[in-house]
């Protein structure tokens, strides 16, 4: 799923970052493939994931996006 969205793009994986919610599902999914995953955690129920950057709220999305080699 996710090297086809990364072809579909014509981008290089290193480039895309998938913000989700499921430590499985969305942030395993995407550091996999080599995207940048952003896991949220709204409830601070102290989700830990090795290969995601967790965060409270999307507002702390931006600067991780602004942050982002390209």
């Amino acid at each position: 799923f996710f090297s086809s969205i990364a072809t579909q793009l014509a981008l290089p994986p290193h480039r895309l970052m998938l913000v989700g919610d499921h430590p499985v599902h969305d942030a395993d999914g995407a550091s996999r493939v080599g995207w940048r995953a952003v896991l949220v955690d709204r409830a601070g129920h102290g989700h830990d994931h090795p290969r995601a950057t967790v965060v409270r709220s999307l507002l702390e999305v931006p600067p991780l996006l602004a942050a982002s080699p390209l």
